[in-house]
């Protein structure tokens, strides 16, 4: 993108693909910035996705529920793991072939939209499982599943994220589920379809045409293991948010393709300048990098902070000065400077 990075990142990137649980909202609220940011970055000609690893709603309900919270969509404008698992399916199956769903409702609907058949049980002579997430999942349908999968035919998660954020804090998420029926049957799966994987990202830069022009694509998120890695894996630029997994210390302690290309509290951070992390490098590392009043350098494996600055440039300088001096071979284990900024750490 542009080396000029006084603009905003809504004036930087033409497709904005953001992230819904931890960065839109959680649970049944939106989160405060949210609406206000997405307005702004559709008024300054952004085209907005939302791209979900949650696949027990639909695409339609999904702008539904985008819609009472202020976040107004339309469903094309939504791309599910479940649609990337259902499209797997279906270069892997005879059309019409059955398929025992694990998962809502919604996920029986892709996979019928697929060309293919949606079964519930192992007797119904499945040619494959696929498994989402289910707020409510319970001991039959696992056991369907586990001896359907334990029959060999290949299955199918929509994605493997351990959690998933609730007002509350964590909550158990498909990835949960799946590492119990790893356990019951000893199968793993045949192929993981949502976030980090490319099936996923690649059918949304399908969806809004840009398959082309990667380089024009901001991935919005809030988990460095999925949200980050699946934009590093086609080549899109990242925006990592503070509201939803991710924290401090696993930024700062980020490594290769889960290292976001820039840094914010919030979805907000697309109406704001912000630099990108890797332009702020020292000329040689455990020199201090210099980010908005605060400091940070690494030395004996150990991150110094100092200054007044707000809590995101803190962070901020601290990821440059710790990455930089990983990249050259040092090791980072002290994080305790994060603490000087109480609400960062």
């Amino acid at each position: 993108m542009s080396e000029n990075f006084d603009r905003p990142l809504m004036a930087r990137y033409r497709v904005a693909l953001l992230d819904l649980d931890g960065v839109v909202y959680v649970g049944d609220q939106a989160i405060a910035q949210a609406p206000a940011a997405v307005a702004a970055a559709r008024e300054a000609g952004v085209r907005v996705g939302f791209i979900t690893n949650n696949a027990s709603r639909s695409a339609q309900e999904v702008a539904q529920l985008l819609s009472r919270r202020g976040v107004p969509a339309l469903e094309q404008e939504v791309v599910t793991s479940a649609q990337a698992a259902a499209q797997v399916l279906a270069g892997m199956l005879p059309p019409g072939a059955a398929v025992l769903v694990l998962g809502t409702d919604a996920l029986a609907a892709s996979v019928r939209q697929a060309g293919l058949t949606p079964v519930r049980r192992a007797q119904e002579h499945p040619r494959a499982v696929v498994q989402g997430f289910s707020p409510t999942m319970d001991w039959p349908q696992l056991t369907q599943a586990a001896l359907a999968i334990a029959s060999g035919v290949p299955w199918v998660l929509t994605n493997a994220d351990l959690t998933i954020p609730v007002p509350e804090g964590l909550a158990p998420g498909n990835g949960s589920f799946a590492a119990l029926l790893r356990a019951a049957t000893g199968a793993q799966p045949h192929a993981v379809t949502g976030k980090p994987q490319p099936e996923h990202m690649s059918l949304a830069l399908q969806r809004f045409s840009c398959a082309d022009s990667v380089d024009s694509v901001l991935m919005v998120g809030d988990r460095l293991d999925t949200d980050m890695a699946a934009a590093a894996a086609v080549g899109v630029d990242s925006l990592a948010v503070l509201t939803g997994v991710c924290t401090p210390a696993e930024l700062v302690s980020a490594t290769g393709p889960q290292r976001p290309t820039y840094i914010a509290q919030s979805v907000q951070g697309l109406t704001q300048p912000l630099p990108p992390v890797a332009s702020l490098y020292p000329a040689r590392p455990g020199q201090p990098v210099q980010v908005s009043g605060c400091s940070a350098h690494v030395v004996d494996a150990r991150l110094h902070l100092s200054g007044h600055g707000p809590r995101i440039a803190a962070l901020t300088a601290a990821c440059a000065a710790a990455w930089s001096a990983t990249d050259a071979g040092e090791v980072v284990e002290d994080l305790t400077a994060l603490q000087t900024w109480a609400d960062v750490a």
